[in-house]
């Protein structure tokens, strides 16, 4: 049994054209990569001063997407489902085989 967490649904026409959910999901979609690609550059920043300029554009991205990740939400076009003690203890075994896989080799 599935208990989904969820707002109510805004629709929208579905048409050739983008729609606001359209434009939204891809406008998360390139925030998800910017996040992404600035962790990246902070491993790759070659002193402490670019460091910090991009741990604070990476800090104001990161927050943005979550932001908009919250206005889709709000929207009804993210459904979360809640977690069953069953599945995360799963997980938690698939998991822990895994790590244990790793410190065996």
């Amino acid at each position: 049994m599935t208990k989904q967490i969820k707002n109510d649904e805004l629709k929208l026409d579905a048409t050739i054209n983008q729609n606001d959910k359209d434009i939204l999901n891809d406008v998360l979609l390139n925030f998800k990569m910017f996040v992404i690609n600035y962790a990246i550059s902070l491993n790759e920043a070659s002193n402490e001063h670019i460091y910090n300029i991009y741990l604070d554009i990476f800090l104001n991205i990161s927050k943005t997407q979550q932001q908009i990740y919250n206005l889709a939400f709000k929207k009804g076009w993210y459904v979360l489902e809640k977690a069953l003690k069953s599945n995360i203890n799963q997980k938690y075994k698939m998991f822990k085989k895994k790590t244990n896989e790793l410190s065996i080799n």
